[in-house]
Parts: C-alpha cells; sequence; structure tokens
C-alpha cells in the first residue's frame, strides 16, 4: 500500500509556507515527503522545526550538510 501525498493546493496556506521556505533554502529536496507527513498539521510542524534545527541552526555549514546528504544517497544507491 503506498500513501499519496497531499496535493499541493489542498495544503493549508501555513503548510504551504513550510515547504516553499524548506524547498527555497535546499531543506526539502523533494517535497513529497513532507506532502506526506502534511496529513497532519503537527506532524507537518514538529518535522519542520526538527529539519530547522537540523539543517539550517546546527553547527555544519548548508554547502557541507548538503554533501552529506549526497554521499549518503550515493552510498545507499538512490
Amino acid at each position: 500500500m503506498r500513501i499519496e501525498p497531499v496535493p499541493y493546493d489542498d495544503l493549508s496556506p501555513e503548510v504551504q509556507a513550510m515547504m516553499e521556505a524548506g524547498a527555497a533554502t535546499g531543506m526539502y529536496t523533494p517535497i513529497v515527503p513532507m506532502q506526506i507527513m502534511a496529513y497532519s498539521t503537527a506532524v507537518m510542524t514538529s518535522m519542520h522545526r526538527q529539519y530547522e534545527a537540523t539543517f539550517r541552526k546546527g553547527i555544519l555549514e548548508p554547502r557541507l550538510v548538503e554533501l552529506i546528504r549526497l554521499h549518503s544517497a550515493q552510498t545507499a544507491a538512490c
């Protein structure tokens, strides 16, 4: 069974703003997993805050974090 993402146009303005902010900074690439989390605004908000704390306010520079993500994806053959 596959969980379909919430269509972007069906998201609340609050959730759309979180997704746009995350996509603009490269935090959400792609945004589809977050559209699945968006079935619950509370879960989406929590995930967004966690991602911000990890990827935008962490101790590593954003560019290094992106390199780590790419290496992880390559290693896992994604």
